[in-house]
């Protein structure tokens, strides 16, 4: 029977989903697309000067998750926390086999989905793709892009890859909220696993250390300067993992680390350390939570539209193989992270999963093991990602 939309994008009300809303509209002439979320006449007031269709469901209404799943080719959700809002939707579009994306960076979450869903996707070619925001299609892509050239220049893969990040922009209420969800429901305590999106693989016990997150300062291997840990690098190094296992290649051969380039030297990163353990701190307590959430906006609020296109995101990839080739990939992308560069990520997702590109095969996959190097391809084409690749020496030593 055929499904009256081809894209139905959940969780259209809220911050970056009104973003993307507001972007998919001009791609209606090209594709059926409708909004859905829980709230009618907010949906409604949204969607109307959009020349948008509009859908009701809401997470805790499966009949109305059914009628959604069944509605459309692929849905594209926004609706965070997902551990709390998108089981049963997802759960839904499994048995319609209706394809998904989505923006979380909740590792936790994933893993419960790749158990539940992964062997049935793969034997059915639906394709589930989580992370299909800034966690993770930035990290992911560029680790892909380095690894094929390395292979192609020299006929060898990668061994390190350290990443430096720099920001500006800020957080929105969904953002927030995801982060007080994994905190509440204990997700935190298992997110620490290195293997943790590859079931079923170990790390060697002589590279433990060196696949461990880092929770203090280090040094940039390419310039010198002192990076602070990064918030997502530790969701990204997970998705990269996943990406290898996927394509055939040794989760743990790879060592890949992240941070974030504060300026300012060694104390600016030590500064920068402490402030993201004490967040995680307050996190932990329920008084805390409760004063980070008095401190935070709320869901479906976020920074203004000025301050989120205003704000830039930069990333300097190293990676370098075995023998001490060294390759760098520079990543710059206009407006901010966390709702400018997710939103664009996730609608370029959202048009590989229409078109049918990428490598074809079904599961709960990693943005590049669903789509292969045309994602990558897709964002530079729109000039939503600029990547320059550039040899570099060999580490001394």
């Amino acid at each position: 029977m055929e499904r009256p939309f081809d894209l139905v994008l959940f969780g259209a009300t809220g911050f970056t989903g009104r973003r993307a809303a507001r972007l998919l509209a001009p791609m209606q002439g090209r594709w059926r697309i409708a909004l859905a979320a829980r709230d009618p006449e907010r949906l409604e007031r949204l969607a109307r000067p959009l020349g948008l269709a509009t859908l009701r469901a809401e997470a805790e209404d499966p009949a109305s998750l059914a009628a959604l799943a069944r509605s459309t080719r692929v849905v594209a959700s926004c609706a965070g926390p997902f551990a709390r809002h998108s089981d049963g939707l997802l759960d839904a579009c499994v048995e319609a086999g209706t394809h998904w994306c989505d923006l979380t960076g909740e590792t936790a979450w994933v893993r419960r989905v790749i158990d539940r869903h992964h062997a049935r996707c793969s034997a059915e070619g639906i394709r589930v793709v989580p992370f299909c925001g800034f966690d993770s299609i930035p990290a992911d892509t560029a680790v892909a892009r380095l690894e094929e050239e390395a292979t192609a220049r020299w006929g060898e893969g990668l061994a390190r890859v350290q990443v430096a990040w720099s920001l500006k922009g800020g957080l929105n209420g969904g953002t927030l909220a995801s982060a007080r969800e994994v905190a509440s429901s204990g997700d935190w305590r298992g997110m620490a696993d290195p293997m943790l999106l590859c079931p079923g693989s170990q790390i060697p016990r002589e590279r433990s250390v060196e696949l461990a997150d880092r929770a203090g300062p280090f040094q940039d291997r390419l310039t010198g300067r002192w990076l602070a840990p990064f918030l997502m690098g530790p969701v990204d190094v997970r998705v990269v993992r996943r990406t290898r296992l996927l394509t055939g290649k040794d989760p743990s051969a790879l060592a890949h680390r992240e941070g974030q380039d504060l300026g300012g030297g060694w104390p600016r990163a030590v500064g920068g350390a402490g402030l993201l353990l004490g967040v995680g701190a307050l996190l932990l307590s329920r008084p805390g939570r409760a004063l980070f959430r008095s401190l935070s906006p709320a869901p479906g609020e976020g920074p203004s539209p000025s301050r989120v296109e205003s704000g830039f995101t930069r990333a300097t990839f190293t990676g370098e193989t075995e023998s001490g080739r060294r390759l760098v990939l520079r990543l710059d992308a206009d407006g901010d992270a966390s709702n400018a560069v997710t939103v664009r990520c996730l609608l370029a997702a959202a048009e590989l999963l229409l078109e049918g590109h990428g490598p074809g095969q079904g599961g709960v996959l990693t943005p590049v093991a669903a789509f292969g190097p045309e994602l990558l391809r897709r964002l530079e084409a729109t000039g939503a990602h600029r990547v320059r690749v550039q040899e570099g020496e060999a580490q001394a030593g």
